[in-house]
């Protein structure tokens, strides 16, 4: 099935764009739909040589970190609790960013220890430099939660 999927043109062993679409198509038709839909199409904004792969200087340009905190914040409160926090990072980073322990990252924490080339690295799990297909996925929704908290403004 995953090579009928992995587009008619070039098998490259990756499903994106409208390949990962009809995937996740039929996954919700057999489960319901994620809680979180993350958009696969809003590439344009983000994926500047629209390759399907994000680039750390794809991400720098494209996303300041600092918005995506203020949007993120959905009570305002400038502070994230480990639940808020565990939808982006794992455990063992907010442990490293939560300086004073206190087990909330304050947005001085998050601009103290948060950079994109750490936060790529963070997501880049096999290191080959490009985010793309679930890699991609945490990225492309700040990008779109930052996107619609424009439109809505």
């Amino acid at each position: 099935m995953f090579n009928k999927l992995d587009g008619a043109k070039i098998c490259d062993g990756f499903l994106y764009g409208t390949e990962a679409d009809r995937l996740y198509a039929m996954y919700d038709a057999a489960y319901g739909p994620a809680p979180v839909r993350v958009s696969r199409q809003a590439v344009d904004g983000l994926d500047t040589n629209n390759d399907a792969h994000l680039t750390l200087s794809e991400c720098e340009a494209g996303l300041n970190l600092s918005v995506v905190a203020v949007v993120l914040d959905t009570d305002g409160d400038m502070m994230f609790t480990v639940d808020e926090a565990l939808q982006f990072i794992d455990h063992h980073y907010f442990n490293v960013l939560d300086t004073n322990h206190d087990h909330m990252l304050s947005f001085q924490e998050l601009r103290d220890g948060v950079t994109w080339a750490d936060l790529f690295s963070f997501y880049d799990r096999n290191d080959d430099g490009f985010l793309y297909g679930t890699e991609a996925d945490k990225v492309y929704f700040m990008y779109n939660e930052v996107q619609n908290a424009a439109i809505s403004n």
